[in-house]
């Protein structure tokens, strides 16, 4: 394993609203049986769907990802759409190193508000 970078996306979406919470990303945490061939390791996946009226709704998403090596960078970037009827209320995210300990928050110049022609490379 080259490079081992424990990545902690959490973002807040409207509709789509993804929270993590603290926890302990050490790559040393994660079972041995997982690290076998692996590239990345999905550590922590939720989804929460709330509806407060006929029209209004929010979907909170929380996940936590390790990549493991060069394979797993593709996993390093999130993409989400929006539209007239979805849009996204902030983002907001945490890079850990291998030992759990944040190196970086986003930012705000770390986003880019991208078309889906440019953000599928067309």
């Amino acid at each position: 394993m080259k490079k081992i970078l424990a990545l902690l996306g959490v973002f807040y979406l409207f509709p789509a609203v993804l929270l993590a919470g603290d926890g302990d990303y050490a790559v040393s945490k994660i079972s041995p049986l997982l690290l076998k061939n692996a590239n990345v390791v999905l550590r922590v996946g939720e989804q929460r769907f709330e509806i407060s009226s006929y029209t209004r709704s929010r979907l909170y998403r929380k996940y936590a990802i390790t990549i493991l090596n060069e394979q797993g960078d593709e996993f390093a970037f999130l993409y989400e759409y929006y539209d007239k009827l979805r849009s996204i209320k902030s983002i907001d995210g945490r890079l850990y190193d291998a030992f759990g300990r944040e190196v970086k928050s986003l930012k705000n110049k770390d986003i880019q508000d991208r078309s889906g022609r440019q953000a599928r490379g067309g």
